[in-house]
């Protein structure tokens, strides 16, 4: 069994194909290991798992439908021509789900689409796809066809990114998400750049394909490039483990942070995550709302993660702060939103020790190149919280409201977002139309007004 260091994310791998792992590309299941320019047609699973990939049974075992294994320069890699594909053996099982490739296409679809990553089902090979280029338009993502996957295509309200033959690191996470509909979203070297959809949930089945879409032993929508990695995990990827899967992917050739549109970094608990009590869906999340505020398209990444202080978003920028500032954009914005957890029961801290808490985390996103924009903290009235949360909330909003003598803790910008007319009403919390039943997170009503807000008072007028 093989089984190799840089597995990043513990027991959560189910998959694990690399190119540049000595002695796991084969001619066969029983054959030699493969030389450079030879045909690959078994892929030993790094995981452990047991689930390699292979090519055979579909078709044979036709050379001709085997990726070219390449050494060129440091680089090691399988070629796909548009007529190879992998059998893979996949995990079964429903979501959610995260795929990381890192790979590059040869040739650009302008007027068609490749299929890279296939969760194929047992009958036809073809059910549920990713798909690189969407109908005309050459770009990200169109996850569409096959039976199970009537996909609706890109989410109105995202921004697809123009495909390209550079190196880049792939991410797509699929979720069960509300309403019985599986939402994929496609990342590009760390950065969401569009979410399709489906109807009904997903089911892996034991085939898949990578490289194609296979139905009859004939390769369908063949990808036109180079795969270098294939992981394949359990559950959804979060930011710092994103982060770790872009510095290993850097070690292949990916340039981090190549970007070239204004890079907005959101930062907080929770409430950033856009987390609710009925369900969990990021699109309801005032960052995923954010685009549609704003004047110029954005890559606009959420780092919200549930449960945290200040003090922890603190100590988790410092590991992941090169990855999140980007030279190439034009603007760098960290829009932060701390504090409601040290108010309430996951601290309970003063209203002074959260100002020097967040005074330090802005220094910090300011040290790292970024403008910073700071909200002020909500109410809420959730049961386990200490009784003098709103008392604090209003002392901490004095320590950092210009207009009640704060200094904005150092920020470039303040929302105060915490004496919004309806949102930071004491007694708004106990309203359903703008607070879930637990009186702490948000509907989607009130993300709509902070994305809105912060667009048209703040945003905008960087951009």
């Amino acid at each position: 069994m093989i089984r190799i260091t840089p597995l990043l994310f513990g027991p959560r791998v189910l998959q694990w194909h690399e190119a540049s792992l000595s002695g796991t590309s084969k001619v066969s299941d029983v054959g030699a290991v493969v030389a450079a320019n030879q045909a690959t047609g078994y892929v030993a699973d790094a995981s452990g798992s047991g689930k390699h990939l292979t090519q055979g049974a579909w078709t044979g075992g036709l050379d001709g439908l085997r990726p070219i294994y390449k050494e060129v320069g440091s680089e090691k890699f399988w070629r796909f021509t548009g007529s190879e594909a992998f059998r893979n053996t996949q995990p079964t099982g429903s979501g959610p789900r995260t795929v990381l490739i890192v790979g590059r296409l040869n040739t650009v679809p302008v007027a068609s689409y490749q299929s890279l990553w296939a969760m194929a089902d047992d009958v036809d090979h073809r059910s549920q796809i990713v798909f690189m280029g969407s109908g005309l338009t050459g770009s990200y993502p169109a996850v569409t066809a096959g039976n199970g996957f009537p996909a609706s295509g890109p989410v109105a309200g995202t921004d697809a990114w123009a495909l390209d033959t550079g190196l880049h690191a792939w991410a797509w996470q699929m979720q069960d998400t509300v309403g019985s509909r599986t939402s994929i979203r496609t990342y590009v070297d760390g950065v969401p750049v569009a979410r399709a959809k489906k109807a009904g949930n997903f089911v892996l089945a034991t085939e898949g394909a990578i490289g194609g879409n296979l139905n009859s032993n004939v390769v369908a929508q063949g990808f036109i490039g180079d795969l270098f990695l294939h992981v394949h995990l359990d559950g959804l990827l979060s930011s710092a483990e994103m982060v770790s899967f872009l510095h290993y992917a850097a070690r292949k050739g990916v340039t981090i942070g190549a970007r070239t549109r204004p890079n907005i970094v959101c930062d907080g608990d929770s409430l950033t995550v856009g987390e609710v009590v009925s369900a969990v869906s990021d699109e309801q999340s005032w960052p995923w709302q954010l685009q549609g505020y704003l004047d110029v398209p954005c890559d606009i990444q959420n780092l919200g993660i549930s449960g945290r202080t200040t003090e922890q978003m603190l100590t988790q920028f410092a590991g992941r702060a090169s990855a999140l500032y980007s030279p190439q954009s034009p603007k760098n914005i960290a829009v932060l939103f701390p504090g409601s957890n040290d108010l309430g029961n996951g601290g309970p801290v003063s209203a002074a020790t959260l100002y020097t808490r967040v005074a330090a985390l802005v220094a910090a996103y300011k040290s790292a190149g970024f403008t910073v924009v700071l909200l002020t903290v909500l109410p809420r009235t959730y049961g386990p919280d200490p009784p003098d949360f709103e008392s604090k909330r209003q002392q901490y909003r004095a320590l950092v409201v210009p207009g009640l003598g704060g200094d904005k803790a150092g920020a470039d910008y303040l929302l105060d977002i915490g004496a919004d007319p309806i949102l930071g009403d004491a007694a708004t919390p106990l309203n359903s139309t703008y607070f879930n039943a637990d009186h702490v997170h948000l509907t989607a009503t009130s993300n709509t007004i902070i994305a809105s807000r912060l667009a048209s008072e703040i945003l905008n007028n960087l951009l």
